[in-house]
């Protein structure tokens, strides 16, 4: 079973309603004369190409694909498609520029995964991904490569996790904004997982849970040099924020405005991390913990101490924390940070001015 393939060519496909297409047979000798690969059936929409190669693919209806939507090596721009009981949803393979926006994708493996080659920059936003079936699922995954001048967004995109294990998986990105991206989890899952990149920006986030996630993480971060985590949500969850990796200096991280509540532990800092001083930064501790706030490398807390004013809210300080020295009560004048009501914050210019304004009152 095969869809509609492209190759090196602008299109538009619009449209087109595709079902039971659960190939994975090679393609016909003819048709791979044609495409140069061996590009298994089971896709409903296959575009092939260069950065020169703008392919538009907008309200199609695919349904019980392999794969919904791919896009290799051409500028992809994806929207208002609704992809039902697909394995893998829409992907983009050394795109060189990529929107993808207001789909609803249903799928087993992936939901939307992206990868960005030549520097180009992408748009994910306003889509509804919900996974089922298949324990080792990804809802959205991103990796953008090497940094580029321009301002990558993934902004307003829901996420259920019925089975899986990452909700949003940012690898290696640069310049990216993250803003208010809402994820649901169930057991053993992490609701935003970044990993390495550099000069990032995740605000107005939320992460909780679908029916228990008592085990699961909010956000997972593993080095994500020169990054600011603002007024992110999480709530009943294992853990609310985990941070690795040793980053101070030019490489510190911004933690401010952050709402963590009740959870078993809201706050863990892993072996060797470091993310440099939080001066009055506004972050809450709200409901019940089993431990507010851990750091598994007592001896580095210093080299990230919280500074807080408990006379201006008492809930800056978690209810319980270790080491001792981690977290200091210094009274100030000055208020602490606060999350604005319309979440345009400094810095994130990455998304559209509606899209945060939506984003902040999905949060509240």
């Amino acid at each position: 079973h095969y869809g509609i393939i492209t190759k090196n060519t602008a299109a538009y496909i619009s449209g087109i309603v595709f079902d039971d297409m659960k190939g994975g047979r090679a393609l016909p000798s003819a048709y791979q004369a044609y495409t140069g690969t061996g590009v298994a059936s089971g896709k409903g929409i296959y575009a092939q190409g260069s950065a020169g190669n703008i392919v538009h693919i907008s309200d199609n209806a695919l349904s019980n694909c392999l794969t919904g939507i791919e896009g290799n090596g051409v500028q992809l721009n994806v929207k208002s498609n609704s992809l039902g009981k697909v394995n893998y949803g829409i992907i983009g393979t050394a795109v060189h520029g990529l929107s993808v926006a207001a789909n609803t994708v249903e799928a087993t493996h992936f939901g939307i995964g992206c990868g960005i080659t030549g520097g180009g920059n992408a748009q994910i936003q306003f889509n509804r991904v919900t996974m089922d079936a298949f324990t080792a699922a990804t809802g959205i995954v991103t990796s953008f490569g090497a940094p580029s001048s321009q301002t990558s967004a993934i902004d307003v995109n829901t996420v259920k996790m019925k089975t899986g294990v990452l909700g949003m998986w940012i690898l290696n990105n640069y310049h990216t904004n993250a803003i208010g991206n809402a994820v649901s989890l169930n057991e053993d899952q992490t609701g935003m997982r970044i990993e390495a990149g550099s000069e990032n920006i995740f605000d107005c986030n939320t992460v909780d849970t679908l029916q228990n996630a008592s085990t699961s993480t909010g956000i997972y971060a593993i080095h994500p040099a020169a990054s600011v985590f603002r007024c992110n949500q999480t709530a009943d969850l294992g853990t609310g924020l985990f941070f690795q990796g040793e980053l101070d200096a030019k490489e510190a991280v911004t933690i401010s405005g952050n709402r963590l509540k009740n959870h078993a532990t809201g706050l863990v800092y892993g072996a060797a991390t470091v993310t440099g001083p939080q001066e009055h930064q506004g972050n809450i501790w709200e409901g019940s913990f089993g431990t507010g706030a851990r750091h598994d490398a007592p001896f580095l807390a210093a080299r990230s101490k919280y500074t807080v004013d408990v006379a201006e809210n008492s809930l800056f300080l978690p209810p319980s924390y270790s080491p001792f020295n981690w977290f200091e009560d210094i009274g100030d004048p000055a208020a602490s940070f606060t999350c604005p009501v319309n979440c345009q914050l400094p810095g994130a210019e990455g998304g559209e001015t509606a899209a945060r304004q939506i984003a902040f009152q999905q949060t509240v």
